[in-house]
């Protein structure tokens, strides 16, 4: 029988029988036979940090925790250590009636009194149209993995409706401002407003519900919820009511101005108010908090002259001032929660000195700066860590935290080593300052879960990880055994995908067919060797069904692989005009991408339908459901206009019905008219509510996983190395911005006159390149010119230029290829120049 003692385990909320019930409800729905071996009792607090103990005995786990949430970590700490299972979400592996392995007592008390979770954007890229159920089990999740300060964020539109209802705004004023559910996160942030809405009356009904479920079971597990706040930003309709009021209105990317949203001044008084009537509306439907999440300058501009410094200065601190007391002036212990990524993202704007005057009128203790991506500092920034260029973040409370994805991309990436250890180095840090805590923030979850696994279990250690025995202790974890060829397979995929934090996260060809967003010359040779290995260790784990998940998962990528460098041999085909080489490589690459989408076919979560079926549940009526799907299925495809292929999923349905389809259209109409217009078709799929039938699987799962890949192994997909020869690169660094420059190539006056022309390529970095003139050019003087407007970046379009230079005299002296290009974006990439034969 269970002996569990309810007053040790500390409540937040509610009776001590509803706190205690918790941490046994936890276990339960992981595993009902192992609850009745199991005893909790109290454990005190240790310097304001949670900790746990446990001890194994005679088939008796007994766990001593300070909250429910620490004792739902100590077992699940516990039954990893000894390999006996795993909550994940591609499916979970019990206990059952396996005995329990004695242990002595191990105790742990974590570093820091905080393990944060989640971020803004989760709720639009993952968490957008989850319901209760799914909730629970991501809760259930949090607690074993020992998460305790995650973003509660549900229901912000529907308490702030209450606050522009009292404050007289129309409903037609009111609907004008919110956008669709999943493109709430960059509402909330001030992002965009009016895009893909409104919102339905029924979904802040449904929300409020939600939230309330949320918030029980979080406060019931000893965790802290953070909660939403007043950022500042009003319905335009706000200026009906107060004409004279003070807007700053902001933009974000390309959106049109109908999508700008409208920032109050902070010199307003309105601004106060209004923040302080969203915290009493919020803790009289959901009870007092104490972090309040408000981020008025995400990725945006601030509305002060560039040139003054001062200005910018004493703006910075009035909003800091007024964003607090809009907090503080309702809930007087309340702590302003503000979210980091721009201190990092926008260092030119965010010097040391502009997030001391942001900060300057808030006391220490009512701070909280959440450092969302330490990890971008050290591997795509390649700058100083947040907390040391801005000196221990001024003695404010922060919270270390790493960004694994951007837009939830669930192509395998990751530095296993940093997320394991880099937080030691902070931790050790002079420059620490008032760190509470460690955490991730993931744009988005249900991917990479070797990766989370490990980022969860360093959130807890002030000790070095051994990767290595981590990673072989997984495989035990997750399957029952690690035989020696998985930990082959682990050690490659350590050395290759797990050991680089910008591999490519998606592929080129999810992107809009032309575009080259990614470098495409990471080297995928150890990863397929450890995607074979693993396939190898299904002769003694074929039986597990996590196993054939990630089988299929694994399997899948390296057909995407093989796709990427089909699509590269596709866009030479379509450069030069030749329609049977490129029709004849497209069926290889429909072929493999018909394999990848039905092997995802099968996986837990990997599938467009796993993503629909949440937004379609939502919807009451037919047209509300429709809705939901086109909402959900936007922003996993086009998101915008103008932002376009961001999420970029790995998932079964958006293979078959969207890339594939969109890649075919784009080498038809591009062959026939020399540009593709994709919008109509992508536009069509968004608006659609059915999928195609996806390709059958003959025989078992994981005969099929081995026949794709040793099919697709023996494909020759590699350019010809001496095929399309470079003949240099664009230095961005060196070209003025906004203005016509010539850049010049040397090459042989042969190879010149047996050329077809020149093609430009964008191959790293966020740049925009026009080119509108090249020219071949013997001794001096040009015989081969080709004008059209040409421009590479984001988007690719006539970047191939087709010069004829075949029986010109000249070019012993001096051969070259000029070039008329000019910079209107970015200030560092890498742009290749090609010759094509």
């Amino acid at each position: 029988m269970l002996g569990l003692s309810i007053s040790a385990l500390m409540p937040a909320a509610g009776s001590e029988t509803a706190a205690g019930q918790a941490a046994l409800e936890v276990v339960k729905r992981f595993d009902p036979e192992l609850v009745a071996r199991i005893t909790f009792e109290p454990l005190p607090p240790e310097n304001g940090c949670p900790a746990y103990e446990y001890e194994a005995k005679d088939n008796q786990l007994h766990v001593k925790a300070t909250t429910n949430a620490a004792a739902c970590k100590g077992v699940y700490d516990y039954l990893k250590a000894h390999g006996l299972g795993i909550y994940s979400w591609s499916g979970n592996r019990t206990v059952g009636n396996t005995v329990l392995p004695d242990s002595k007592v191990v105790r742990k008390t974590s570093p820091v009194p905080f393990h944060y979770y989640l971020n803004v954007v989760t709720f639009g890229y993952s968490t957008a149209y989850w319901d209760w159920r799914r909730w629970e089990k991501e809760i259930d999740y949090m607690a074993f993995h020992g998460y305790d300060f995650p973003l509660a964020l549900c229901a912000n539109e529907a308490i702030a409706i209450r606050v522009w209802r009292k404050l007289g705004l129309t409903e037609e004023e009111i609907n004008e401002f919110y956008v669709g559910p999943a493109h709430l996160p960059w509402q909330r942030m001030g992002n965009i407003i009016n895009h893909d809405g409104p919102l339905p009356a029924s979904w802040h009904e449904d929300q409020i519900e939600l939230e309330h479920k949320i918030i029980d079971r979080l406060k019931e597990l000893g965790m802290t919820p953070v909660f939403p706040a007043f950022a500042g930003f009003v319905p335009r309709g706000l200026k009906r009511l107060y004409p004279e009021i003070k807007i700053s209105e902001l933009s974000w990317s390309t959106f049109a101005e109908k999508n700008h949203s409208w920032l109050l001044s902070p010199d307003e008084p309105l601004f106060v108010t209004i923040g302080n009537l969203f915290i009493q509306e919020w803790e009289k439907e959901f009870g007092k908090g104490k972090y309040y999440l408000a981020d008025s300058f995400n990725e945006m501009d601030l509305p002060v002259p560039k040139d003054d410094p001062q200005a910018k200065h004493d703006l910075l601190a009035r909003y800091g001032n007024a964003i607090f007391r809009s907090i503080a002036g309702a809930n007087p212990d309340a702590v302003w929660t503000l979210q980091g990524w721009m201190f990092g993202y926008h260092r030119h704007e965010w010097t040391p000195d502009a997030l001391a005057a942001l900060v300057s009128t808030v006391p220490d203790e009512q701070m909280l700066i959440l450092d969302l991506a330490v990890n971008y500092n050290k591997f795509s920034w390649k700058t100083s860590y947040n907390c040391d260029f801005f000196d221990g973040f001024f003695n404010k409370q922060w919270i270390y935290s790493t960004i694994p994805n951007m837009g939830g991309r669930n192509c395998h990436t990751g530095t296993l080593d940093f997320f394991a250890n880099g937080h030691l180095e902070v931790l050790d840090s002079p420059h620490r300052g008032n760190l509470v805590g460690i955490g991730t923030a993931p744009e988005g979850i249900e991917n990479n879960e070797m990766v989370y696994e490990m980022m969860a279990d360093a959130t807890w250690s002030d000790q070095k990880i051994d990767v290595t025995a981590w990673m072989n202790n997984y495989g035990m974890t997750r399957y029952g055994k690690c035989p020696e060829v998985l930990k082959e397979s682990y050690q490659l995929l350590h050395d290759s995908r797990f050991n680089n934090f910008k591999a490519p996260d998606s592929f080129n060809w999810q992107s809009r067919p032309g575009l080259r967003r990614f470098n495409d010359s990471f080297d995928n040779t150890k990863y397929i060797e450890s995607v074979q290995k693993l396939l190898e260790a299904g002769d003694e784990l074929r039986d597990n069904p996590l196993y054939i998940a990630d089988a299929l998962e694994f399997s899948a990528m390296v057909l995407g692989i093989k796709m990427e460098e089909l699509s590269l041999l596709i866009l030479e085909a379509v450069s030069r005009g030749d329609t049977k080489a490129a029709n004849e490589r497209y069926e290889i690459f429909a072929k493999l991408g018909m394999q990848a989408d039905a092997l995802l076919e099968h996986h837990p979560y990997m599938r467009l339908e796993h993503w629909t079926d949440f937004a379609r549940m939502h919807g009451e009526t037919p047209e509300l459901k429709d809705y939901y799907e086109a909402n959900a299925r936007r922003l996993v495809t086009i998101w915008g206009p103008p932002i376009n292929d961001y999420a970029l999923k790995f998932w079964s349905g958006l293979i078959r019905d969207y890339y594939l389809q969109r890649w075919k259209r784009y080498i038809d109409e591009t062959l026939a008219s020399g540009k593709a217009n994709l919008e109509p078709f992508e536009e069509s799929f968004v608006a659609s509510t059915t999928l195609s039938e996806p390709m059958k699987i003959e025989g078992d799962l994981l005969t099929a996983c081995r026949t794709y890949v040793a099919e697709a192994l023996k494909l020759e997909t590699k350019l010809p190395e001496d095929e399309f020869p470079v003949i240099g690169n664009v230095n961005f660094k060196a070209l003025p911005y906004d203005q016509w420059e010539t850049v010049e190539y040397e090459i042989d006056a042969d190879t010149a006159r047996a050329m077809q022309g020149v093609r430009f390529i964008h191959m790293d970095g966020w740049v925009t390149l026009k080119i509108r003139k090249v020219m071949v050019n013997f001794d001096g003087t040009d015989v081969a010119i080709c004008e059209q407007d040409g421009i590479i970046g984001a988007e690719n379009h006539n970047n191939f230029f087709r010069l004829n230079a075949a029986g010109k005299n000249g070019g012993n002296n001096s051969c070259s290829i000029r070039a008329e290009v000019c910079r209107t974006g970015g200030d560092e990439g890498i742009c290749r120049v090609e010759l094509i034969k």
